[in-house]
């Protein structure tokens, strides 16, 4: 076996953060990794596209906005890698969205190549790939610990919960939010400071004044900071850098009259 993958659930569980119908995929971020990474992903988003004959990016457009003096470093980092954007003022966002409330001193930057990423159908895409490429892949496989190969120089024993040893030189770990939890079992020496938070979201009735612009408009995400007020996590009181994102219409259990949106 060259490639193994081992899930501790079944695939395409509702567990983890990949489940649903629609996630955000965007260049433009207020972190130069994260915008590399999305610039450098939509290459390989269109390759397994392509290679799947299945359709996962809805590339519908993405608007950041906010006050000007809030989106200095979202505007600077798509200037930095040089991303395809336009910049508007107040007046030119509500001319381009009538739908967003942009009162004075506000700014925008749309970005085309922003989209929905189909969480849910990329998983199933992706694992049939992965079988089709030779990968063996292993569900309700719970990792019990990684040890020192007993039988290979310079390899590692990945140890399951069923008494399955997986010999490897290479491990890639992606826990989610059982990283510390799985970080302490193979590392006990190792801490790190991480807290799971379950995020939630409301479908919003859509005034039938504004339905094309639901439809036919781009995901979009507030910048400022904002304080959280009886917040029941470690982070109440504190001001937050991200007020909150949406979607357009496209959630099929919302109906064709709600879109997605969440504080962030």
């Amino acid at each position: 076996v060259k490639v193994a993958l081992l899930e501790q659930f079944s695939f395409g569980h509702e567990h983890g953060s990949s489940h649903g119908n629609s996630r955000i995929y965007r260049m433009c971020y207020d972190d130069q990794v994260y915008s590399r990474m999305g610039i450098r992903s939509l290459n390989g988003w269109k390759t397994i596209e392509k290679e799947s004959n299945s359709k996962l990016l809805y590339q519908v457009g993405g608007l950041d906005f906010g006050y000007e003096k809030d989106m200095q470093k979202v505007i600077g980092v798509c200037q930095a890698n040089q991303i395809h954007h336009e910049l508007l003022n107040a007046s030119e966002l509500k001319k381009k969205f009538p739908h967003i409330n942009a009162p004075e001193g506000y700014v925008g930057v749309f970005q085309k190549d922003a989209g929905i990423l189909n969480a849910v159908e990329a998983v199933k895409t992706l694992i049939a790939l992965a079988k089709k490429q030779g990968a063996h892949l292993f569900e309700k496989t719970t990792l019990d610990q990684i040890l020192p190969s007993s039988t290979k120089k310079g390899c590692y024993d990945i140890c399951t919960t069923s008494g399955r040893i997986f010999t490897t030189k290479k491990i890639v770990m992606c826990a989610g939010a059982w990283t510390k939890k799985l970080l302490k079992q193979v590392i006990p020496s190792y801490s790190v400071n991480l807290k799971a938070v379950q995020m939630s979201y409301l479908s919003w009735k859509v005034n039938s004044d504004y339905l094309d612009h639901y439809r036919n408009g781009p995901l979009f995400i507030h910048w400022g900071p904002f304080k959280v007020e009886n917040d029941d996590d470690s982070t109440s009181g504190f001001k937050r850098d991200l007020g909150y994102y949406g979607f357009p219409i496209f959630e099929p259990e919302s109906g064709n009259f709600h879109f997605k949106a969440s504080a962030h």
